[in-house]
């Protein structure tokens, strides 16, 4: 990888190794970023091959100096944009089993009075309580949302409402 920590004065596109063609996907990259972050080090890049300072380039990005450098090093490494996307993160651990959609069916399927619930049918409180007992962490949003994804409703017998 490049050392670019030692830039004084600012280099030019052209010694970095930035060209025409990489302005273009950068700026094509640009047009189709959803991601804040993602098009933040974009322009980022796009401005350095533009010719701009990085101090310059950090001030209008709203990126650090040091994050500047950081990213043109992993772009000229990789001369593709995506070089500069998140890494995929595995994220806070679950709490909680999956609740899959099979063993959604199975439970409400049954009989709340088989479960030990006094009712006859499952309601959305009755069957996030339900699934709390046996270790599922379950909004009523998502169980709503998959009542409804699976067409049921309150009228039909044993589904929840």
């Amino acid at each position: 990888m490049h050392s670019f920590w030692s830039m004084r004065p600012a280099r030019s596109p052209a010694e970095l190794g930035l060209t025409a063609y990489d302005r273009r996907k950068l700026e094509r990259a640009l047009r189709q970023a959803r991601d804040a972050r993602y098009f933040r080090r974009l322009l980022a890049i796009k401005l350095i091959a533009e010719g701009k300072g990085p101090g310059e380039v950090a001030h209008l990005a709203a990126l650090s100096r040091p994050a500047v450098y950081f990213w043109l090093e992993r772009y000229l490494a990789a001369r593709t944009p995506s070089a500069l996307l998140d890494a995929p993160r595995s994220g806070r651990p679950r709490k909680a089993p999956r609740l899959t959609s099979r063993r959604l069916r199975r439970v409400v399927r049954s009989s709340p009075e088989r479960a030990g619930w006094a009712s006859h049918g499952w309601t959305v409180p009755l069957l996030r309580s339900h699934l709390q007992r046996q270790g599922f962490e379950v909004s009523p949003a998502r169980c709503v949302a998959d009542c409804t994804r699976r067409g049921w409703r309150g009228s039909d017998p044993g589904m929840c409402t």
